[in-house]
């Protein structure tokens, strides 16, 4: 390389500065002749073995591409290993593959091994082979993940929960679930929850019961709020909150009598059976609405107020219209008279609609804080209230109870009915 260059340079032109006085001086000294006028040797030095003037010289021999001189460049880099003492490495059963340059256990790449080394993190580490690592926990867990998911996408889950829970709270008998009072629920881990409404239960019955009546309803859309389970008849803005089963705070306001207020209670707990849960499209929530002052928790009302914005009748609830709008991909099959019809009939609504399968007037627009409210006009309210719901709810958990067993023979051959 050096003879190469010099041989270029001495065909070329001399530079002008080459006459320079200064550099004249300075280059004054023979070339191959040290400050004492002595030679330098011809031979060349040996190859150095070791030290850096070894890696320097190997490193010359590569970038001149040597072919007449063996040599091997050992590359080094700063990667201070000691060994697996004091790492995130010590007591784990893959510590015994480190080689002693510290280039990897065998399930990493060196790059990464040496990255967890310093971070003094790894989740692979195990002190046993029985003993599963954070990768190994995280992997299980989100393939159990994907699994229970897959099956809450499907019937799978609602399928064997239901047969789980008539197995361990209905005696094997699915027609109890008819009269079964699903707020005592409220602390059950596996079937409840403190809302009522969202318990694994009632969010299984609804999503095998209604599917043909909303698309893709299942348990996991459910539990993503894409749709939301509730109660349709509400007792609270009549009779007042429920104080540990012994009366209630509006409805003691006009001294009912020992009898008024046991029936009271016992309807109380009948909203609660599944003839009284039905399942709506959860955008802009359909139960804040039916709750508002407009309808007062009232079913009747707020069917009908759903039938007006259904069929465009004149002074529809445009408020009601937007909830509507914002779910328009689930409700358009529900547009116009016959839609409705078609909604009452999917949802098992038949009691709240007359003979044309149009809404009918049901309760007494009547609630316990309306002022001016006289005593009669209010138990007769409670008493046309607790009327309707004894014969309505019952009767539809009797049909649900019915699909319910369809599905159960058809899916699943399995309905233990005593």
């Amino acid at each position: 390389m050096a003879r190469g260059s010099l041989d270029q340079k001495m065909t070329m032109e001399y530079h002008s500065r080459s006459f320079d006085d200064n550099l004249c001086i300075r280059m004054e000294q023979p070339v191959g002749f040290d400050k004492n006028m002595k030679p330098y040797a011809l031979m060349p030095d040996p190859e150095p073995e070791s030290g850096r003037m070894a890696y320097l010289s190997k490193l010359i021999h590569s970038l001149a591409q040597d072919s007449d001189v063996d040599f091997e460049i050992e590359e080094k880099d700063n990667f201070n290993w000691t060994g697996v003492k004091g790492t995130v490495c010590q007591g784990c059963i893959y510590a015994k593959n480190i080689g002693p340059k510290g280039d990897g256990c065998g399930l990493h790449p060196k790059k990464i091994f040496r990255e967890n080394v310093i971070k003094q993190q790894c989740e692979y580490h195990k002190t046993s082979p029985d003993e599963l690592s954070y990768f190994e926990e995280k992997d299980k867990y989100e393939k159990e993940k994907a699994k229970d998911t897959a099956e809450k996408q499907s019937d799978t889950f609602a399928i064997r929960l239901l047969q789980e829970f008539i197995n361990e709270k209905l005696d094997g008998n699915i027609d109890n679930l008819c009269d079964y009072d699903l707020s005592t629920l409220s602390n059950d881990e596996k079937y409840g929850n403190c809302d009522i409404s969202r318990a694994n239960i009632i969010k299984s019955i609804m999503a095998l019961v209604f599917s043909n009546a909303w698309p893709d309803l299942n348990v996991d859309n459910i539990n993503h709020y894409l749709y939301r389970c509730s109660p349709m008849n509400h007792f609270q803005r009549l009779l007042g909150s429920n104080i540990h089963n012994q009366y209630f705070m509006l409805m003691r306001n006009f001294n009912p009598t020992a009898e008024q207020n046991q029936r009271a209670i016992n309807v109380a707990h009948l909203v609660y059976t599944i003839g009284n849960f039905w399942v709506l499209p959860s955008k802009a929530i359909f139960e804040n609405h039916q709750n508002s002052s407009k309808y007062q928790g009232y079913m009747d009302r707020f069917l009908n107020g759903m039938y007006q914005v259904f069929a465009q009748q004149k002074g529809f609830d445009k408020e009601l219209q937007g909830i509507f709008l914002k779910n328009h991909k689930y409700m358009a099959e529900y547009q116009g008279v016959d839609g409705f019809k078609k909604f009452v009939q999917n949802l098992i609504l038949d009691d709240y609609v007359d003979s044309n399968g149009l809404p009918k007037d049901i309760f007494m627009f009547v609630w316990g804080l309306k002022k001016g409210l006289d005593t009669e006009t209010y138990f007769n309210a409670v008493d046309q209230f607790c009327t309707f719901c004894e014969t309505a709810i019952p009767h539809r958990s009797r049909l649900i109870v019915d699909r319910l067993k369809g599905i159960l023979n058809e899916k699943a051959g399995l309905c233990n009915k005593k």
